[in-house]
């Protein structure tokens, strides 16, 4: 039988290696918001007893047939049939706090692919059991939420930060976070991470990645968000652990409006050196503007991400997903890490809109270099989504991408063709 890594053992042994490793900060931070429970303590709703038994528990499946075929390579075509699993409770809130713990298990009844198996084409859906997340939450402060643990983040449209949810191990971080409003039109979100499972099942090991970031509601219609990210990375270059030189900082803006016939956005990113790394650099470009009418959207955008110019390295996504950028085949995963090195040029147009119950969206992107005049190559997107039985919902996904014959960079470099059918149920 294939070894699974951390699969097959007792979801509650996971929980004690969750707690086993360096969790100095999630520990500190547990102390601090039970300091602030103390400190403000009301008079008790419930007791924790109550708070645990007056819980609320989630079940979310996945199941996940998925196809893909990667031309003129020396393996054959991967097919995935897998079931994400996640099994989660909520307490209930005793002294304005609560718990939330959610268990993760992929298992594969049809597991030709890589990394299941050397012989197929990739499909990044490792078989495993993982604790998703664990976090207790404080929100005895108003308009003010403290999160101290495992969890999702998605800031702003995930383009630097997102759950990368298409997969089935979606991406979690350990962190500490505090979200809240500090005047009427200003919102705030303020968090350290310091370590993130991602989407291959392992951990990566964070010195401290630092979130700043507000977002101003105040024009009618439209919005304006701020960050800084900075990032740095451990010493050790060992497995799973982010190399030293992307260290780096990372400033943006974002404005974006919704009106009642279109809508746009713009937003900017530059990188600069941060801790022990000086050649962080470049930056990143994305805009969009669509036409709203009859129920239809039809627009394009612009995608412009920095390469490798001398010593400074390509721009750094960080801990994103180009699968719901840069087309739906997954060619430019590499963005994240700074490792795209000719960098990305990318123009789309899309369709999408409502037929009945049926959502459907129909994309056409072409993928250029930024750093050479050549091209990767273009692609073609389709996805359906449609409400099926009760709290199950169905999915259609199908992806072709054809690479330039002139691409001799070694990114998406080779001809695929992705189909997926996907059906999910939770409460």
């Amino acid at each position: 039988m294939r070894s699974r890594g951390p699969t097959g053992r007792n979801p509650f042994l996971l929980l004690l290696e969750f707690d086993s490793v360096d969790t100095m900060r999630f520990k500190s931070a547990c102390l601090a918001i039970l300091v602030l429970i103390v400190h403000q303590l009301p008079i008790q709703a419930q007791t924790l007893s109550e708070a645990i038994q007056n819980g609320t528990p989630s079940l979310q499946l996945r199941l996940s047939l998925e196809r893909s075929d990667l031309a003129d390579n020396d393996t054959d075509a991967a097919t995935a049939l897998n079931l994400r699993t996640r099994l989660g409770y909520r307490t209930g809130e005793f002294w304005e706090s609560s718990v939330f713990l959610q268990f993760q298990d992929v298992s594969a009844a049809i597991d030709r692919y890589a990394p299941e198996d050397s012989d197929f084409d990739p499909i990044a859906d490792p078989e495993g059991t993982s604790v998703h997340q664990a976090f207790v939450e404080y929100s005895g402060f108003a308009d003010m939420k403290i999160r101290a643990g495992r969890q999702e983040l998605v800031l702003e449209d995930g383009r630097l930060f997102s759950n990368a949810d298409w997969r089935q191990h979606a991406q979690s971080f350990d962190a500490i976070t505090l979200t809240g409003r500090s005047f009427a039109d200003w919102a705030f979100t303020l968090g350290d991470i310091f370590r993130v499972r991602t989407v291959r099942n392992d951990l990566t090991e964070l010195n401290h990645l630092l979130i700043l970031q507000g977002d101003y509601s105040g024009i009618e219609s439209h919005s304006l968000r701020l960050h800084g990210y900075l990032l740095d990375a451990p010493d050790d270059p060992a497995p799973n652990n982010s190399a030293p030189e992307r260290d780096k900082a990372t400033y943006g803006a974002r404005v974006e409006g919704d009106l009642a016939s279109w809508q746009w956005f713009l937003d900017y990113n530059l990188q600069t050196g941060y801790a022990g790394n000086s050649n962080a650099g470049g930056t990143m470009l994305n805009g969009f503007a669509a036409a709203k009418m009859a129920g239809l959207q039809a627009g394009g955008g612009y995608t412009e991400i920095s390469g490798r110019s001398g010593d400074t390295r390509a721009f750094d996504t960080l801990f994103s997903t180009a699968h719901k950028f840069n087309g739906w085949s997954d060619q430019f995963g590499a963005t994240n890490g700074g490792r795209l090195e000719r960098g990305l040029k990318e123009v789309y147009v899309l369709v999408k809109g409502k037929t009945g119950e049926l959502s459907w969206i129909a994309r056409v992107h072409r993928f250029d270099q930024e750093t050479k005049s050549q091209a990767y190559g273009s692609e073609i997107d389709f996805q359906a989504v449609i409400p099926l039985v009760h709290n199950v919902t169905g999915l259609l996904m199908v992806a072709s991408y054809a690479a330039d014959g002139e691409n001799d960079s070694g990114v998406a470099d080779k001809d695929e063709q992705l189909f997926a059918v996907r059906l999910e149920y939770g409460f």
